[in-house]
């Protein structure tokens, strides 16, 4: 059985929009109440992990727009290989005398 390559542009590019639209769910609400005087540790702690989780989701967020780019680019360039290849396939043909 032969293995192969199939790749769709149509495909790749709704991919990376799915992909985007992943990302674009991604998205933390803001602190709803923040209590600006409290002295008890796990208000400040609460705080710290909120922020870090924010600055790894926006993280994730930027590589998975990456990614979604990438997967369009990849549907894109193997396109323009075809045409390519294709074309070069078909001006190498030998041409039959009828």
């Amino acid at each position: 059985m032969t293995k192969s390559i199939k790749i769709n542009k149509d495909t790749t590019s709704s991919i990376a929009s799915g992909i985007t639209g992943a990302s674009s769910d991604i998205r933390l609400s803001p602190l709803a109440s923040q209590d600006g005087r409290s002295t008890i540790t796990a208000n400040k702690s609460s705080k710290m992990a909120y922020n870090n989780v924010k600055s790894v989701a926006s993280t994730f967020d930027e590589v998975l727009t990456v990614d979604a780019q990438n997967i369009r680019s990849l549907g894109v360039k193997f396109d323009e290989f075809d045409r390519d290849v294709s074309t070069m396939l078909h001006v190498q043909a030998p041409k039959l005398d009828r």
